[in-house]
């Protein structure tokens, strides 16, 4: 069930956003379409608010992944974050629909090939990013793919929601006294994984029907 937040639409967040529509809600966060108070001139911003004493800190794991790769090609940039009342929030740049929300649409069945195409080398390439910063993502599926919401990155996909994520770097794998093998093993499976749900959602996206 998504949480319910008491932000209102309308309400100043932090000291520059104000926010204008529920853009989706989550299980842990909500995010807001927003604009900023001190520039009218200023693009929309997604606004991604979560509890601070929600058990699952998963804003977090945005801001470690996006401090360390955003405005890399296919990441948002990081453009704030911070505390509002009870709540802690991140900004990001507004992107457009998923492709979730385009295989929803009643005219689309699938894409053709030289769009699946593309998707799946984009895919990779942000994949191949995120791996080498140390993270995996842990949910590659057609709701955390977006497209660009410009005329300039309308051609874009975009990586989204970090939720998920797991660290595959020395450090994080050297917990539990793993030998050197184990540490390759569980690395390996988890780069994987997300290949794995990538070929799985180009192939949704080819053939049509539902994502498994």
């Amino acid at each position: 069930m998504p949480i319910q937040l008491s932000i209102n639409i309308g309400e100043t967040v932090g000291q520059t956003y104000i926010t204008e529509k529920l853009l989706a809600a989550g299980k842990t966060s909500n995010v807001f379409v927003a604009r900023s108070r001190l520039n009218t001139e200023a693009k929309r911003v997604a606004l991604k608010v979560q509890l601070i004493d929600i058990e699952q800190q998963t804003l977090n794991n945005d801001i470690a992944v996006l401090k360390s790769i955003g405005g890399k090609t296919h990441f948002s940039n990081c453009l704030e974050q911070g505390t509002h009342r009870k709540f802690s929030y991140l900004a990001l740049e507004l992107h457009g629909p998923t492709l979730s929300d385009i295989m929803m649409r009643p005219q689309m069945k699938k894409l053709n090939l030289s769009s699946v195409v593309k998707v799946g080398i984009q895919g990779l390439e942000a994949l191949s990013i995120l791996h080498s910063a140390g993270f995996v993502h842990g949910q590659v599926c057609m709701e955390n793919f977006a497209i660009g919401n410009t005329q300039e990155t309308a051609g874009n996909l975009y990586l989204i929601d970090f939720t998920q994520i797991k660290r595959i770097d020395d450090e994080s794998l050297n917990k539990g006294n793993k030998t050197n093998e184990d540490r390759l093993s569980t690395k390996i499976r988890l780069v994987q994984n997300d290949l794995q749900c990538l070929m799985k959602m180009v192939m949704t996206l080819y053939r049509g029907g539902e994502e498994v």
